[in-house]
């Protein structure tokens, strides 16, 4: 392999059909198409890895050189952006959420999460929250401070009904009281 500059691997990646190919096919592979709201990103994002790796495969003796470039070129790029569509994923799983919402079960919330409530028309983040965890607090049953806290941790609604031992639903329920509670102690407040 002939030691070139990144600029002019990243370039390459544009002009070989060969690497084409083969970023291509990883983007088809983890369903990334032309519809995918970050598909440019990915396509860039590919074509960076990809003369990266060229870059530091030109850097090593010819016996360290893999065997087959276009399969180790394929199986590199692959894990890194399917390493990227995780983190991405697991960004948007903490993004808030509405507490009327309907919970998918294996969508995580977080206290932040728990916390928002813009269809109340008022925020619970502009309480004292300390003032507010203290008196929620005394007004909730064990069952109901068990659950807030299995969502301060960040389990899933199915997780939080196999730790209590519960149903979904009941799950649901606990959720919806806790609800109820709050806004019953945030009408108190205003």
């Amino acid at each position: 392999m002939q030691e070139l500059a990144i600029s002019d691997y990243l370039k390459e990646t544009f002009d070989n059909q060969e690497y084409q190919k083969i970023l291509f096919g990883v983007l088809k592979r983890l369903h990334i198409d032309y519809y995918h709201p970050e598909r440019a990103d990915f396509e860039q994002e590919a074509r960076l890895v990809m003369a990266n790796e060229l870059t530091r495969l030109a850097h090593q003796p010819a016996e360290q050189q893999p065997t087959n470039l276009n399969l180790h070129l394929y199986q590199h790029l692959y894990w890194r952006l399917l390493d990227q569509l995780r983190r991405a994923q697991r960004h948007q799983e903490r993004e808030p959420v509405s507490l009327d919402q309907s919970q998918e079960d294996d969508e995580k919330l977080s206290l932040t999460a728990l916390l928002s409530d813009e269809q109340a028309g008022y925020a619970f983040e502009t309480c004292e929250l300390r003032q507010f965890w203290q008196r929620l607090l005394k007004e909730l049953t064990p069952n109901q401070i068990r659950y807030l806290k299995l969502v301060a941790s960040g389990y899933s609604q199915k997780e939080i009904a196999e730790r209590l031992h519960i149903s979904r639903q009941a799950v649901s329920n606990l959720r919806q009281r806790v609800i109820c509670q709050g806004r019953k102690l945030m009408k108190e407040v205003k």
